[in-house]
């Protein structure tokens, strides 16, 4: 405390020894630096420098709700770099509070549905409930497909209308107007998924009922690389997804090589399936049936009773005795065996499925730079050290010897070939040069330095005036005292003291005395430095000295 006294008391006695018009000037140059440093704390502390909801992107409508609810309470210091708010950090419970009470902020699909939800009103007709959740909903697609990366805006409308008849159904449609980011296109690809997401929703709509348009008036665009879902027949369904699928396996294998360019071709067999049912006898037959029988047949007869001869019977037949009667009888026996034999029969029933892969080629095209690549490697590990010029014939070994190891891995994941084919048949392999294209100039020294100077000029403009402030403060301190400046010599005028003092002083010719050059006395100037800064110290020197010398 008593060293900030003795500065205050030191600040006193120069502030009082300056002229009027250094006070002025010294009270002007306090007054400049306070106020640079006031800017400056308030430019580092009140600009934007915090984003709202942490960054998060948000859409087009909800960034216009965001800045009505802002203009409405007043509040405009902020700035808005894309899709995102950046608001000051200290004020930064302000803004969210404006954006909370205008209901202006960002809303997921839940909150939509149940704001929708708890407005129902028990007064409203049904067609009004019905009309009020249908608008919901559409609201809420239109913000499920407008958080999507490459959505700037969408909107949806959907209707569904009861079909009256035998069979009562319900139909739905819907329209999805998109207005991709800069630079994105809708594809089919993005298409089918928004025809699904939203005919999903609805147990009456299939995917071909939703209508996709874009808002940027372009027609929808082609998949940059053909999916099975592109095509409409079975066949170029399953040809595409094998292709796709051995296209990721060979890619995957060659995904050492950068730049490797690799295409795949497969033929299907176009039979859909086939069905055959073959029997055949198997081991000995076996008996599953026997049986024996045995029949017994009797016949029995009566003859006689008449007179014997032609003559018994006629008109003139006497009075004969008849002859005497006879019985005949004969009885037989049949006895019959029977066995039925089944043999084993094996069955074999053998399904084939259709539109199985027949042949399959493979393009595989790879950078030259990769097999000079390669050769600079093998001549670094031999020699010690890179070479400097190119070697044609040797690169054209080590390129024939990459491409004979590509077709060695890849050819075993083609289908079989047919008898007396070359292996490598199906795997083509090209090395394709390339044009080197100009790299982007990085920016110059000068073009960050006049960028950099843009971003904190005012900054620096401000701490250059506060320095420039400290300095001119400083000179007039030291310039307003009263004190010689020490360490220096001082002009002095030397007055005669005697006449018969020679060369004591000079005089000139009009008997005036001449200026001379005192020199300092450096014991004296640190002796008074010492006084002035610290009066104890200096007296326990002086008291010292005045012991020693006596």
């Amino acid at each position: 405390m008593d060293f900030l006294n003795k500065y205050l008391e030191q600040l006193r006695d120069l502030f009082a020894s300056m002229t009027p018009g250094a006070r002025l000037t010294t009270g002007a140059l306090l007054a400049v630096v306070v106020v640079s440093i006031g800017f400056l704390f308030k430019q580092s502390t009140s600009g934007p420098d915090e984003y709202l909801y942490g960054g998060e992107p948000l859409t087009r409508q909800e960034l216009i709700d965001v800045q009505h609810a802002l203009s409405q309470a007043d509040l405009s210091d902020y700035a808005v770099h894309g899709n995102m708010v950046k608001v000051p950090r200290t004020k930064k419970h302000l803004y969210l509070a404006a954006i909370a009470s205008a209901d202006a902020g960002p809303k997921d699909g839940k909150s939509i549905m149940a704001d929708a939800i708890n407005g129902l009103s028990p007064l409203s007709s049904n067609v009004q409930q019905q009309q009020q959740y249908k608008a919901a909903r559409e609201q809420q697609f239109s913000s499920n497909i407008s958080n999507m990366n490459w959505v700037e805006h969408a909107s949806v409308m959907y209707d569904e209308k009861d079909v009256r008849g035998l069979r009562r159904m319900t139909v739905a449609s819907a329209t999805v107007s998109v207005r991709p980011k800069v630079g994105e296109v809708i594809d089919t690809r993005r298409q089918r998924a928004l025809q699904n997401m939203v005919s999903g929703a609805f147990t009456s709509m299939k995917p071909a009922d939703v209508v996709i348009i874009n808002l940027n008036g372009d027609e929808l665009a082609g998949n940059a690389e053909v999916s099975p879902d592109d095509f409409h027949t079975l066949y170029l369904r399953e040809q595409a997804r094998l292709e796709s699928a051995k296209k990721a396996v060979v890619q995957q294998l060659l995904s050492h090589i950068r730049g490797a360019k690799v295409q795949i071709k497969v033929e299907l067999d176009e039979k859909l399936s086939e069905e055959s049912l073959a029997t055949r006898p198997e081991g000995t037959p076996v008996t599953t049936h026997e049986s024996e029988m045995e029949e017994t047949s009797k016949m029995t007869n009566n003859d006689g009773g008449a007179p014997p001869g032609l003559t018994a019977s006629g008109p003139s037949r006497g009075t004969r005795d008849p002859a005497p009667a006879r019985t005949n009888s004969s009885e037989s026996t049949v006895r019959k065996a029977e066995s039925t034999t089944k043999p084993f029969e094996a069955r074999v029933a053998t399904v084939t499925s259709g539109l199985v892969p027949k042949s399959m080629w493979a393009s595989i095209e790879i950078p030259r730079e990769y097999v000079i690549g390669i050769w600079r490697k093998k001549k670094l590990e031999e020699e010690g050290k890179e070479p400097d010029l190119v070697a044609p014939e040797e690169v054209k070994l080590v390129e024939a010897k990459i491409i004979n190891d590509i077709k060695t891995s890849v050819e075993p994941l083609m289908t079989e070939l047919s008898a007396g084919k070359d292996d490598f048949s199906q795997v083509k392999v090209v090395v394709y040069d390339t044009v080197p294209s100009d790299p982007i100039p990085e920016p110059s020294i000068a073009s960050q330095g006049l960028y950099w100077l843009g971003e904190y000029g005012n900054s620096l403009a401000m701490l250059g005036l506060a320095a420039f402030s400290l300095l001119m403060l400083r000179t007039m301190v030291r310039g307003g005292s009263t004190d010689e400046p020490l360490g220096g010599p001082a002009l002095q005028l030397k007055p005669e003291k005697s006449a018969g003092a020679a060369g004591e002083t000079e005089m000139d010719d009009d008997n005036r005395p001449k200026l001379r050059l005192k020199k300092p006395d450096p014991v004296k100037d640190d002796l008074a430095e010492m006084v002035r800064d610290d009066p104890d110290a200096a007296a326990a020197i002086l008291s010292n000295w005045i012991s020693n010398a006596s």
